[in-house]
């Protein structure tokens, strides 16, 4: 049986907010569609068996923080595709 809680789970691509905060910042690198289809698949996992409804991907198209899953010259459409080949692995799996 299917039940709502308090666990909103979430993963993203990269991230860098250094040009915004500068020494401070935090920056996430060497994201590849590859690696993120399979933690995306991990997240999906972890999802399923704590009935979450919704994964949050943080942040959609955010160019400026390098968070963005849209197509781009170095990986195409990579990591949209990432996130297909995840869902449908989930699939699979269930």
């Amino acid at each position: 049986q299917r039940y709502r809680n308090n666990l909103f789970l979430g993963g993203f691509v990269g991230y860098d907010d250094s040009p915004r905060r500068g020494k401070n910042g935090i920056i996430i690198d060497n994201a590849t569609p590859d690696k993120f289809r399979d933690n995306m698949i991990r997240l999906l996992i972890k999802a399923e068996r704590n009935h979450c409804e919704y994964v949050f991907i943080n942040a959609w198209n955010e160019w400026a923080e390098g968070a963005y899953i849209e197509p781009d010259l170095k990986y195409g459409h990579g990591y949209l595709d990432a996130i297909r080949s995840a869902l449908l692995e989930i699939k699979k799996i269930k």
